[in-house]
């Protein structure tokens, strides 16, 4: 980011009658712009300076003497604030004061914006603290289940570093020096339209199926149930097949509601999206990606690698799922 700083003399006015040399004494009489009168006390001991010299500088103010009317012998206020400033450039002390006046502008404006030229607005641990809270209660009163929900209900040392509200609810965590991404479409688990909780399992598999082609636009089979589900809900495939509970039925349907979700459970065998880690209600942990920077001739084998991997992705996808690509 550059800042330019541009000193614009004020528009001419052959009415302003003043001294060259008392040209910093007084403000002008009639000009659009008119400056306080300045301190002679402050700023005459730098005019008197013994590094001051009326040599003529670099800046030419003979364009503006052009301008001058010789029969009044007065002179425009732009030549007046010209040779105003000539005087300051050749003073070695207000040059100095100049350029440190500058640098502290700038300063200040590389402090109060950050790169992008947005204030970094500071992290709400109250409403996150509310949010987390909120989920534990539930999984406290068995509303809501997930392999996630042991540790991150029981953890002492658990801490909030970041938590976002604007696309979806964002909450990075800090569990014992390992870092927790959590990520939900909504606050609450309330959000989302539950089944009546007196359907059979079987129509409830079948509505979560229908979901789940709704979302993703697939075709999955009903007789697939159970490899769906060891792709969004692995607890079911570890408790060996048992029925689902209530509280199992809330947290999967929610889940099941949110497309981030079921892309990157039933497409981790691609290895492409983040994996999940782990879920608690209607709240998904996935692994944190960490950037970095090839050169030339590692990004040139890296992308032989990626377009074979790529055409293998297509090929276990059409097979896996039942889902025909067009080329």
């Amino acid at each position: 980011m550059f800042i330019v700083l541009r000193l614009s003399p004020p528009p001419p006015s052959s009415r302003a009658i003043i001294e060259e040399d008392d040209w910093w004494k007084h403000a002008l009489v009639d000009s659009d712009f008119k400056p306080a009168p300045l301190n002679e006390r402050t700023f005459g001991a730098i005019v008197a300076s013994p590094d001051c010299h009326n040599e003529p500088s670099r800046l030419n103010c003979g364009l503006l003497s052009s301008t001058v009317d010789r029969q009044s012998q007065q002179q425009p206020s732009n030549l007046q604030w010209c040779m105003g400033f000539r005087r300051i450039l050749t003073c070695k002390c207000a040059a100095l004061l100049f350029s440190l006046a500058a640098l502290l502008v700038l300063i200040v404006l590389l402090y109060r914006v950050g790169d992008d030229g947005i204030e970094a607005a500071p992290v709400n641990t109250t409403y996150a603290a509310a949010v987390l809270t909120s989920l534990c209660t539930a999984y406290h009163d068995g509303h809501i289940s997930g392999d996630l929900c042991n540790r991150l209900c029981y953890f002492e040392n658990l801490t909030l570093a970041e938590f976002y509200t604007s696309n979806k609810i964002v909450a990075v965590l800090l569990m014992g020096g390992q870092k927790i991404i959590l990520k939900a479409s909504h606050e609450y688990y309330t959000q989302y339209e539950q089944l009546p909780a007196h359907i059979s399992e079987n129509d409830y598999f079948d509505k979560l199926v229908d979901l789940v082609n709704y979302h993703l636009e697939l075709e999955w089979s009903r007789h697939r149930i159970k490899h769906l589900l060891d792709s969004i809900w692995p607890i079911y495939k570890r408790a060996g097949g048992e029925n689902l509970s209530q509280a199992d039925r809330r947290s999967l349907w929610s889940l099941a509601n949110q497309e981030e979700y079921l892309t990157y459970s039933i497409f981790n065998i691609a290895q492409i999206f983040p994996r999940v880690t782990g879920t608690c209600g209607h709240f998904y942990a996935v692994e944190q990606l960490v950037p970095f920077k090839l050169d030339s001739i590692q990004y040139m084998n890296v992308k032989s690698k990626v377009l074979i991997h790529l055409m293998g992705t297509l090929k276990s996808l059409t097979d896996v799922l039942n889902e025909p690509f067009h080329w």
